[in-house]
Order: C-alpha cells, then structure tokens, then sequence
C-alpha cells in the first residue's frame, strides 16, 4: 500500500516531534503532507534533520498553526516540485531567502503571520522571480509589514 495524502491535525505530535516526524520522513511517495489546521504543537524542523528530503514527490506542504519559530536553510531543498506551502499562522518573525531557494515550481504560498514584520531584499527577489515562472499567490495578509521600497510591490 502507498500513502499519497496525509492528513494529521490536533494531535499534539510536538510532544513527541523528534519520533513521530521519523515516520512522516519514511513516507517516501506522499503528494500531500497537512501538519497544520489547528496545530500539532510543532515548533522546530531542525529535529530529525532532512526531515523532507526523502519526500521528492510532495507537491503540497501544509504546516498552518504550528508554533514554528523559523525554517531551517536547507530543509526544502529537495521538495522541488512544492506547489503549496502554507506556513501561515506560524510563529515565524522573518522569512529566510534561503528557504524558497530550490522550490522553482511553488504556486501558492501562505506565510500570513502577525509576527512577521519583514521580509528580506532576498525574498523579495526569489518572489520576483518566481512570479514570472509559477507563483501565483504570495499571501503575507495579517502580517505588520514596514513598507520600504524594497517590499512596496508586495502590496500590489
């Protein structure tokens, strides 16, 4: 039997992450990855390290309502075929630029937050670019962004 979709929301797999995010890690041909919808008490993807590098195959990830306080630099680098990331209600305070640098297929990202209040010229940019490719949706609605001109076509 092959698992495409997974589906886990309230169960609390943060009081035990490091163990139970071992078996997502294994699940090898999931398309689809929810995390989120409420919240699992997540609140690092630094433990198990790689933790979706095995799953090439995932083309939506959804880790809404976590209590991720930031994304590790690589920790997407082998999901290239990501259409949807929904990292929104997070406790993230900053996008890295690093985090969206393999994903050039990425439709739909959600990074609404109230604590994010910047976002780096890096971002920006990979935005930018990927606008021209596939993006479709950048949704950072919620978030108390500083306008400068560097984040004003954001708005847009």
């Amino acid at each position: 039997m092959t698992i495409k979709w997974l589906v886990q929301n309230n169960s609390e797999i943060g009081v035990n992450a490091h163990e139970n995010l071992n078996i997502v890690k294994q699940m090898v041909n999931l398309s689809r990855l929810e995390l989120g919808a409420g919240g699992n008490g997540i609140k690092s993807l630094d433990q198990p390290k790689h933790l979706f590098d095995k799953l090439t195959k995932l083309s939506a990830l959804i880790l809404a309502g976590n209590e991720l306080k930031r994304i590790p630099k690589d920790c997407f680098s082998e999901n290239q075929y990501l259409h949807l990331l929904d990292l929104s209600g997070s406790e993230l305070t900053t996008v890295d630029s690093h985090m969206l640098q393999f994903l050039n297929e990425l439709h739909n990202i959600y990074l609404q937050s109230k604590l994010i209040h910047k976002i780096p010229i890096g971002i920006t940019r990979r935005v930018e670019f990927l606008s021209n490719r596939s993006l479709v949706m950048f949704d950072i609605s919620g978030s108390p962004l500083a306008c400068t001109c560097n984040t004003g076509y954001l708005q847009e």
